[in-house]
């Protein structure tokens, strides 16, 4: 149940916000999945509006994280909303690296995901690092509260 409400609220995000697209601001979606290179080869889903993208998810390895930076910076537009839609690491251990390099971009989940993170992030942490080495992230960044249920490009 809690999944699904996780997952209903990302794909409600998406859906709000083609609700707020125009004919001229067209909303498109590329997915980004490492594949078996990675340790857990989570999706990340850019959604890109005519001058600005949102990111779910902010993959597991550090590298991984990169090769998302190359794709979102070759968009050509401001990446101004991060939302990670669950509590397990791989989902946001790349956050780190997606904050250097957009640093003015929002990092948003709902409230019990971020409860869910702060309860759990030092074991986890504590578990992988040694296992990921370089590929860990250097520090767990949180993310603060979705004002409401949905947000927009």
């Amino acid at each position: 149940m809690f999944k699904k409400s996780l997952l209903t609220l990302a794909f409600t995000g998406v859906a709000t916000l083609s609700t707020y697209a125009t004919a001229a601001d067209t909303l498109t979606m590329e997915v980004y999945n490492p594949g078996e290179k990675s340790v857990f080869p989570v999706s990340s889903e850019i959604v890109s509006g005519q001058h600005e993208v949102a990111l779910i998810d902010a993959q597991f390895q550090r590298n991984d994280a990169e090769e998302l930076v190359k794709k979102i910076k070759a968009t050509g537009k401001k990446l101004t909303t991060v939302y990670i839609s669950h509590s397990d690491p791989d989902f946001y251990f790349g956050l780190d690296v997606i904050k250097a390099a957009f640093p003015e971009a929002k990092i948003i989940a709902s409230p019990g995901t971020i409860k869910d993170i702060n309860a759990t992030k030092d074991g986890k942490v504590a578990y992988w690092g040694p296992i990921l080495k370089d590929n860990a992230p250097k520090t767990v960044i949180v993310p603060q509260p979705l004002q409401g249920d949905s947000f927009t490009i």
